[in-house]
C-alpha cells in the first residue's frame, strides 16, 4: 500500500467506509427482505439524521440530494464515495492521486461478506468509478 492509501485508510475515507460496511451489516441482518437501496437509504437518515448537512453555494441541499442519492447508489461503494464526495469533497482532488486514495474502499469492500452486486452495484472498473466521482456536481444539480 503506498504512502497516499495508506494515509486515506486512516482518514475519512478509512474510517468512513468501516462505517459503511458496518452499518450495512447490521442493517441487514435485522431486516433480511431489504434490498441494497433499501439498506443505503436506512443508513443515510442513520447518518445525517442528527447532524443534517447543509446547502452549497448554490443553495442545494445536501441532505436531501443524500437521500434521493442512496436510492440509486450503485452499490455500497457508490453510497461511500457519495458520502465522501459530499462531507470531504473528494471530487476535488488531482486525478493523478485519486486511484491510490480511494483504494482503500474497495479493499476493505473486497474483504467485507456481501455480494459483487451490493459491493459495487452497475460500475465495474477504475475509469468508471473516475467518472462516477468527477459526476457528483451534475448529480447534485438534478
Amino acid at each position: 500500500m503506498g504512502f497516499i492509501s495508506a494515509f486515506s485508510n486512516f482518514g475519512s475515507i478509512g474510517s468512513t467506509t468501516k462505517w459503511a460496511i458496518k452499518m450495512y451489516d447490521e442493517i441487514k441482518s435485522q431486516n433480511k427482505k431489504l434490498k441494497p437501496n433499501e439498506i443505503f437509504f436506512k443508513m443515510t437518515q442513520i447518518r445525517y439524521r442528527s447532524s443534517p448537512l447543509g446547502s452549497n453555494e448554490y443553495g442545494l441541499d445536501f441532505t436531501t440530494h443524500m437521500l434521493r442519492y442512496s436510492k440509486v447508489a450503485p452499490g455500497l461503494a457508490g453510497l461511500i464515495i457519495e458520502i465522501l464526495n459530499t462531507e470531504a469533497e473528494l471530487h476535488k482532488n488531482d486525478p493523478n492521486f485519486l486511484g491510490d486514495m480511494i483504494k482503500p474502499i474497495f479493499d476493505k469492500l473486497d474483504d467485507a461478506d456481501i455480494s459483487d452486486k451490493e459491493k459495487y452495484g452497475h460500475i465495474k472498473n477504475d475509469s468508471e468509478w473516475n467518472m462516477h466521482i468527477y459526476d457528483f456536481l451534475d448529480r447534485v444539480d438534478r
